[in-house]
């Protein structure tokens, strides 16, 4: 997972520009079918070949353990994964599609339905057989990799220093008072080139609160097909639709008017949180997953969505990875909005295709901050949910 904390819109820009030196910028770059692919398949590698190293050499994602192991490469149409160790894709080859065993290596076509299950079991008998070949001395060299993937050796370049996969950035230095940013809501200032909300039955989950309202108002005067697009709260509090707590009714209120669909996740007469969050949970189940995009705010305590410490903690951190929603009782209770609520789960809001934070003031950047260093030692629920998401996140804060 690669955090980037965005300012103004420029900044954005003139860092797009730059050739990307790690997987994280090289994953961001990609459109977002493929970027989905590639981070879930790096994340498989990081996690099932313990002290592997991760570097961009000659274009690829590639992965040293003991020497190369893997690499893997984003094609228009497809992503192809390369072994070093050619045994094993003999092993698994009647189980994978597209395996060319001749110069070992796997290609994905359909990105949509990636065989994970065997392809972890690639890289954990990869790991395996590289030790067995560590201890035997019989280690292939880097040119007879390169000669068995097809990649000349002229083109390539010397290997860069030793890349950590980090969870460990630092956030700039506070801005002059501005707006909270737009940048990955809409592709440039100017609100008539929006970025993709949602497609066809995708949704988008959009944060509650008066941070993103500056989102929302530019997002609304946004040209877009807004007949298409399905919006639901990324939380919401268990209150009637027309409270002034109401996250679906705010959002209702700048959305509905364009022709979207926002789609109430908490029955209007809930009694029963836990009632309310399986209510939720199964109309969940009904949108084409993962999420286009989801929005998060982040509180002073570090809660996210409405992901807060309480008895339904760990439910919400650990629960079942097809559960998307559930009812949450915060304890303790919210000054502000003191109602159970329903909330995404964090196996939903990892799952997202784009995932994008916004928050204000000094103190939640300080939250933040912490929540980065500490990784998945954080105390805090927004470090818990940036330790366990594979693809880039872009943060944007204002004072």
């Amino acid at each position: 997972m690669t955090v980037t904390a965005a300012n103004p819109p420029a900044a954005a820009v003139s860092a797009a520009a730059n050739q990307p030196t790690t997987v994280g910028a090289y994953l961001r770059d990609l459109p977002p079918d493929r970027r989905v692919a590639m981070a879930r398949v790096c994340s498989m590698i990081r996690r099932s070949a313990r002290g592997v190293r991760e570097s961009m050499r000659y274009g690829l994602a590639f992965y040293e353990l003991d020497g190369p192991l893997f690499a893997l490469e984003s094609g228009k149409r497809h992503m192809s994964l390369y072994v070093a160790e050619q045994d094993v894709v003999v092993k698994h080859k009647d189980a994978l599609p597209g395996v060319d065993i001749k110069r070992s290596f796997i290609k994905f076509s359909d990105l949509n339905r990636l065989p994970l299950d065997v392809v972890e079991k690639v890289v954990r008998d990869s790991v395996a057989a590289r030790r067995v070949r560590a201890t035997a001395g019989t280690i292939p060299t880097q040119a007879d990799l390169l000669k068995l993937w097809a990649i000349k050796e002229e083109a390539a370049t010397p290997p860069p220093p030793r890349q950590t996969i980090s969870l460990k950035p630092t956030l700039p230095p506070p801005p002059p008072p501005e707006p909270i940013l737009r940048a990955k809501i809409l592709k440039s200032p100017a609100p008539a080139k929006p970025a993709k909300v949602a497609t066809a039955n995708n949704a988008s989950a959009l944060a509650g609160g008066k941070t993103p309202i500056p989102i929302y108002e530019a997002l609304a005067a946004a040209k877009l097909e807004w007949k298409r697009v399905t919006i639901v709260p990324g939380d919401e509090r268990i209150v009637p639709l027309n409270d002034p707590l109401s996250n679906v009714s705010m959002l209702a209120k700048f959305f509905l008017p364009k022709g979207a669909r926002v789609m109430p996740i908490v029955p209007n007469a809930a009694a029963d949180y836990k009632a309310a969050g399986r209510s939720a949970d199964a109309l969940m189940q009904d949108l084409h997953w993962p999420l286009d995009l989801c929005l998060l705010g982040v509180g002073s305590d570090g809660h996210a969505a409405s992901i807060f410490p309480g008895p339904d903690f760990d439910e919400a951190m650990s629960g079942p990875k097809t559960q998307r929603a559930l009812g949450v009782m915060p304890d303790p209770m919210p000054a502000d909005a003191p109602v159970p609520r329903v909330t995404l789960s964090l196996s939903a809001i990892a799952a997202a295709r784009a995932l994008l934070i916004a928050v204000r003031g000094d103190e939640k950047r300080a939250v933040i901050q912490s929540a980065i260093n500490q990784g998945r030692a954080s105390p805090y629920p927004i470090g818990r949910v940036l330790a366990e998401t594979e693809l880039p996140v872009d943060i944007h804060w204002a004072p």
